[in-house]
This record gives structure tokens, C-alpha cells and sequence, in this order.
């Protein structure tokens, strides 16, 4: 099953490598978004769980944003809850797509362990239409023992200016898989 989300992820990212030829609006870097989660664990003996989640975004300069987001799992064992704050760079390739650079804090805590580190990823985000974007990133995070690559896709259905859908998969090597659905409120 994993193979088929490491599948999917490098078919998106190939997507979005070749958006060039797309038009589209600008992507907006001002929003915050909730929705449903579930967590998956690639280890035998521990299960699939739902969850939430909460997002944010922002401008600080016309060319850095900063964004995090929370998310809660509750597993039989211990809750899960995964937070992230980041600051971004973005550098517009074509007036639709940009290239993104973002390093932050990311923290881990699962029952009484706590895991603090840091986290880098480079990507990219594409308005193929003005009714769909698609973003897609790659990277890493450490706390400074040990780390993991990471993978993320999303793809944003706007029905307004102000209002979208939003569908995301992030995976740590495929060892812990996350996927969200969500409504993203844009301003």
C-alpha cells in the first residue's frame, strides 16, 4: 500500500514540475484551515487513527510568509500531536507558480515523549486553474539524533475568492503517513 502513495506523491510532484504551461491566478499565502485527519504508522501492532487538524498562513513581507499548523491523533496506546511553525521564502517562477523554501520548528509529542527539532523543505505551488492548486514539497526533519525525509502533496479545490477544499498527504519515509481533508478560509 505504501508504494502506491510514493507513487502518487513523485506523479504530483512531476505534475507540478510541468504547470509552466498552465494559466491561472496567484496563489494566496494568507489563510487558516481545519479539517479531518487520520494517521497511519507503518510499524506492525499499531493502527490507523483519526484526528484533527489546524492550519495558518501569512504574509510578513511581500516575499516571506510564515505558517504552522497542529494536529492531534488519539492512539489506544498515547495521544499524538504534531506541531509546526515554519517561515517561508517564495520566489515566483511564472506569475502562477512559485518556488517555496521554508525552515522551522517542528515538535512531536506522543505520550510523555517530547521530540523537538528542526525542519526544511523545498517545493513548489501552482494555481493549474483558477479552480485548482496544487503544491508539492520535499525535505527533511531532524532533532538532531535522527531524522527523516519527508514528502507532501496538496491539492486546493477554491469555490470563492475566500473559501477552498483542501486535500493533503504527508509521509515521514513512509513510516508514518498523514492524511487531511479539510476547508481552507483565505483572506
Amino acid at each position: 500500500m505504501n508504494a502506491k502513495y510514493g507513487l502518487g506523491a513523485v506523479l504530483a510532484m512531476a505534475m507540478l514540475c510541468a504547470s509552466g504551461a498552465a494559466v491561472a491566478d496567484q496563489s494566496s499565502y494568507r489563510f487558516i484551515e481545519v479539517g479531518y485527519a487520520d494517521a497511519d504508522f507503518d510499524v506492525p501492532g499499531l493502527s490507523r487513527e483519526d484526528g484533527f487538524w489546524l492550519g495558518f498562513s501569512f504574509d510578513l513581507t511581500p516575499r516571506f510568509y510564515a505558517s504552522g499548523s497542529y494536529e492531534r491523533y488519539s492512539f489506544p496506546f498515547e495521544d499524538l500531536e504534531i506541531f509546526k511553525f515554519m517561515v517561508g521564502h517564495r520566489t515566483a517562477l511564472t506569475g502562477m507558480t512559485d518556488l517555496n523554501l521554508e525552515l522551522g520548528y517542528n515538535r512531536i509529542e506522543a505520550g510523555s515523549e517530547d521530540i523537538d527539532g528542526l525542519r526544511g523543505t523545498i517545493g513548489f505551488r501552482s494555481r493549474f486553474h483558477r479552480h485548482f492548486e496544487l503544491q508539492g514539497y520535499a525535505g527533511y526533519v531532524t532533532d538532531f539524533s535522527a531524522g527523516d525525509f519527508l514528502l507532501g502533496v496538496q491539492g486546493n479545490i477554491p469555490f470563492n475568492d475566500r473559501l477552498a477544499a483542501t486535500v493533503q498527504f504527508e509521509t515521514y519515509e513512509f513510516d508514518l503517513n498523514i492524511r487531511r481533508i479539510g476547508l481552507r478560509l483565505m483572506f
